[in-house]
């Protein structure tokens, strides 16, 4: 299943949003990222609109200033590793609120959801993960709520609410060894197969979070009191004492994988399922250098999966190719509005991103120098216009100094050749700086 299209009516920030997920030709987006400032509306995207449609959470619509009444509509296509795959592959819902009463409606698709949806989403694959996402230890108080519900109590907050590797993993090792244990006698066929389902999924874990983590960090083995232990470039450390970078991505990754093999007990390699990931702030934590391989670690690990992040980093974006989508959210006043494009990034230096539309800074320098390049550049246009008065050509002169001090040994030397160019500019136009 992938999602399609996301339309938001009085819902959080929104008054009317309007989305679309899939490419130019009509295709559902593998990668989507939802760029935007600090209250501008990305997490609700992830947990009012496609929690509360697709994910049928019924867990009650956050209406835009406290109106009355509001709607989110999201149109996906069933594929065909889904159960509920059939002649009608489109499938469009909405979720409503009015006069606090919440409704959940099947505007197009195969009946069946709502049975499949309650049957622990067999076949049927959409799972978020919000900020708050953490290592837990023990048993996960989320339990008490139905399982399609689990599936996004992270997006709300809930923090305890991933299954903890410190229990699943340890116990499917103890299975194995068990089962190794059976094979030395003369065990049956049913044992065998068995064995080689637990080993398999074993090692597609292993495998997965050894590809996702940096170059030098891997799992080295799980002891006898059930420690989960990793080598961090020679030092041996169980996974709690892992730094929160790790642990965050060991977290939901792990997550992931044990509700994908859930999911889809049918399938040879769970991994390979199609269906819809949210991820909130998907570089939290996380150094440049990984942020800038992070997304594809996970398109290698998930190729089928459709993964819809919010992210504050410009690798993030960087990483976005011509199939996928970038969405930009913006504040105007009381109202935020969408722009979306496919990714074109690919290839830009991170300043250079960070000072387009899809970041909107100025400049990528701290705020002193900022203020001092706009002094300067107002010095050099009453320069250019012979209307520097012997006071200000000295402010200019300090202003300069001051920034030739300041700037980095790698950066100087570029302004200097851009301030070469522009002089060059203006001569050649019989002006001269």
């Amino acid at each position: 299943m992938y999602l399609k299209s996301l339309r938001l009516e009085n819902i959080a920030c929104f008054e009317e949003l309007d989305l679309d997920f899939t490419d130019e030709n009509g295709e559902p987006c593998k990668w989507v990222v939802l760029l935007g400032e600090n209250g501008t509306g990305k997490s609700s995207l992830l947990w009012e609109g496609i929690a509360q449609t697709i994910g049928m959470t019924h867990w009650g619509l956050n209406t835009r200033n406290g109106k009355d009444e509001g709607r989110c509509t999201a149109s996906a296509l069933i594929t065909a590793g889904d159960d509920l795959y059939s002649d009608k592959n489109y499938l469009s819902v909405t979720a409503y609120t009015k006069g606090g009463s919440n409704q959940w409606e099947l505007l197009e698709g195969n009946k069946d959801i709502v049975k499949y949806i309650n049957r622990e989403n067999k076949g049927f694959f959409c799972r978020g993960y919000g900020s708050n996402r953490r290592l837990t230890r023990g048993e996960s108080k989320s339990d008490q709520f139905p399982s399609y519900l689990q599936n996004f109590l992270s997006l709300a907050g809930w923090d305890d609410s991933l299954v903890s590797i410190h229990t699943w993993l340890p116990d499917l090792d103890y299975q194995k060894m068990k089962l190794a244990k059976i094979l030395e006698g003369n065990s049956t066929e049913e044992i065998k197969n068995q064995y080689n389902r637990v080993e398999v999924e074993f090692d597609k874990i292993i495998a997965a979070l050894n590809k996702i983590l940096p170059e030098g960090v891997n799992f080295l083995n799980i002891t006898s009191d059930k420690q989960i232990m990793f080598n961090d470039n020679g030092v041996n450390i169980p996974v709690n004492k892992l730094s929160d970078g790790y642990k965050t991505v060991i977290s939901w990754v792990g997550d992931l994988i044990y509700h994908l093999i859930k999911s889809f007990p049918g399938i040879t390699d769970p991994l390979l399922a199609s269906g819809i990931v949210m991820v909130d702030e998907l570089d939290l934590h996380l150094h440049p250098r990984w942020q800038r391989t992070i997304v594809q670690k996970i398109r290698n690990i998930f190729p089928n999966l459709q993964f819809i992040v919010t992210s504050h980093s410009p690798f993030i974006a960087q990483d976005m190719t011509e199939k996928d989508k970038i969405i930009v959210l913006t504040r105007d006043g009381d109202k935020v509005t969408a722009r979306q494009e496919k990714g074109f990034v690919k290839g830009w230096r991170a300043d250079q991103i960070l000072t387009s539309w899809l970041f909107g800074l100025e400049t990528t320098r701290d705020e002193e120098i900022e203020s001092l390049e706009k002094e300067r550049r107002v010095g050099l246009q009453r320069d250019e216009e012979n209307l520097l008065t012997d006071e200000e050509r000295k402010d200019l002169d300090r202003v300069t100094n001051e920034l030739e001090a300041m700037r980095s040994s790698d950066v100087a030397p570029d302004r200097q050749k851009l301030d070469a160019a522009a002089a060059l500019v203006m001569e050649l136009m019989g002006k001269t700086l």
